[in-house]
């Protein structure tokens, strides 16, 4: 029996996941679209200049999608978007949101207050990185 890519993935967990370094931030596949024989011509602004590349080679950036502890200042910011809402519901989903955004960074922060062995520590933040399944109810 033949597995997805998908299942081996997920029979191997979580951490074991490649983790693509360069992250396009417009879809690779999509610039595409402009390519004449592979390559296209893009202008850069900064640099005021022209020049031939592949859609491999730009808009994109080391750890694009990285995720980021917010500070109190971007948590704040986000309140106060957040409240400029007027439905209550969408408002709780939000900050729901940032809160669980935000979970791992607390977990790793409550573990390093700990006087837990770096043994102990990072047995607990593996655990806390293994995929939940989901089942149908």
């Amino acid at each position: 029996m033949k597995h997805s890519a998908a299942q081996k993935s997920s029979s191997r967990g979580l951490a074991n996941l490649p983790n693509a370094k360069n992250q396009h931030y417009v879809w690779r596949h999509y610039l595409d679209a402009w390519t004449v024989r592979g390559t296209f011509w893009c202008y850069r602004h900064k640099d005021t200049r022209l020049f031939q590349t592949t859609p491999k080679s730009v808009a994109n950036e080391n750890y694009f999608y990285k995720a980021h502890k917010l500070t109190p200042g971007d948590v704040a910011f986000l309140e106060a978007v957040i409240n400029q809402g007027s439905d209550e519901r969408l408002r709780e989903i939000n900050r729901n949101f940032i809160q669980y955004s935000q979970a791992t960074f607390r977990m790793r922060d409550w573990l390093r207050d700990t006087n837990l062995g770096d043994h102990q520590r990072n047995e607990i933040e593996q655990a806390g990185l293994h995929p939940v399944r989901l089942t149908a109810s």
